[in-house]
């Protein structure tokens, strides 16, 4: 059985992408599933100009923002190619499929300013 990992690097080979900023696969995208809080549940982007892995945890304004982003982005040369990372499977999906899919998480890794809860309590602190 292969790894979500391996499998966005398999899709990156077929499409051949990203062309620019090939370390977001390589390096970002490779530690944020590889770290202790890795997400089991996300969207990912697969674009000219790297990648985007969007945790489905993340607040509603960041869903908003990047759905409201995506919305704008690719070429007919380039397109993006959005893909949905579940049950360790991960498949193609249309940007609307990746947003819906999104919202029906619980956004409960941030509050709406988009800041991990943790963190906020751990600078007020002094920590």
């Amino acid at each position: 059985m292969t790894t979500l990992l391996q499998q966005m690097q398999s899709q990156s080979l077929i499409h051949g992408l990203p062309r620019l900023y090939a370390t977001d696969l390589s390096v970002h995208d490779t530690h944020t599933l590889e770290s202790e809080d890795a997400p089991e549940t996300f969207g990912w982007v697969l674009r000219e100009c790297g990648t985007y892995l969007l945790d489905a945890r993340m607040s509603d304004r960041s869903k908003r923002g990047y759905a409201e982003h995506l919305r704008g982005s690719g070429r007919d040369e380039f397109p993006n190619h959005y893909y949905w990372a579940e049950n360790g499977k991960l498949t193609e999906v249309s940007l609307g499929g990746m947003i819906a899919r999104m919202n029906a998480i619980p956004s409960d890794m941030c509050d709406d300013d988009g800041h991990r809860p943790e963190l906020v309590s751990a600078v007020r602190n002094g920590y």
